[in-house]
């Protein structure tokens, strides 16, 4: 947990910052070309004006760099118009595919209990190695990480769910 942190202009190239807390932290030209960002966690408060950063990952083991291709690099400003529209969006991460009809009733169920924050999907994306990214907006003010385990945890019930409905069809 670094929130609240002063890293103005500090050197964070190819650090590993995966499930950082850095709510309201000052990274105010800070220098992140490399570094890993899987899963932190940043909120409106947090100072990202006149980053310096080439690429970063999104995921651990200099997985799902951005930009993708190794010949681009952000353009300056990038990195922070990039994070700034991030910082209402929660990324669900699927490794091994998505049971579609497990994840829709479980958003329905998500959804209902977290109608205040404004949720919704916002992007389903296939990435190359079979893995899936859906994207959710939520409302600023929303408590991201609380949320995201909420999901996952309804959506493990609903696989659990509906695997025993289907043991109980073949049953018959």
């Amino acid at each position: 947990d670094i929130s609240q942190a002063a890293l103005e202009e500090a050197w964070l190239e190819r650090a590993n910052l995966t499930r950082i807390q850095a709510l309201g932290t000052n990274f105010y030209k800070a220098k992140l070309t490399g570094a890993c960002l899987e899963a932190w966690n940043i909120d409106s408060t947090t100072r990202l004006e006149g980053v310096e950063c080439d690429f970063i990952y999104r995921l651990n083991n200099q997985q799902e760099r951005r930009p993708s291709s190794e010949e681009n690099v952000f353009a300056p400003g990038e990195f922070t118009s990039l994070f700034e529209e991030a910082l209402n969006t929660i990324d669900l991460i699927f490794r091994d595919g998505v049971d579609w009809q497990a994840f829709f009733q479980s958003f329905e169920k998500l959804h209902s209990q977290y109608s205040d924050d404004e949720l919704s999907i916002q992007a389903i994306e296939k990435k190359s190695d079979g893995a899936f990214v859906i994207r959710l907006e939520v409302s600023e003010s929303a408590d991201k990480s609380f949320i995201e385990r909420r999901a996952k945890e309804l959506y493990a019930y609903e696989v659990k769910a509906l695997e025993a409905q289907y043991e109980e069809r073949l049953r018959l």
